[in-house]
């Protein structure tokens, strides 16, 4: 069983991305993650913020998957749970 180093709970803002529009859902993902501790523990901060910073400059939802998933593999790597649900 993984034993996860961290948790980033996205899961309000998951479940209310509709409701709240693309830019504001992606805004309020994005603070969740800069605010979560997880660049601090990752032996990649320029990855992470790059990725981040991609994530948040995203123009559409099919950009924002893309990022998302490079996101989360690094999330792997580095033993962070991103719940979602």
């Amino acid at each position: 069983m993984a034993r996860w180093e961290l948790t980033v709970d996205v899961s309000d803002e998951w479940e209310g991305f509709q409701e709240r529009g693309f830019e504001e859902s992606v805004k309020r993902i994005v603070d969740k993650i800069k605010r979560s501790g997880w660049r601090d523990l990752t032996p990649y901060p320029d990855t992470f913020d790059e990725l981040v910073a991609r994530l948040e400059s995203s123009s559409d939802i099919g950009d924002f998957n893309e990022w998302w998933d490079e996101l989360y593999d690094l999330a792997d790597s580095d033993r962070v749970w991103v719940a979602t649900f």
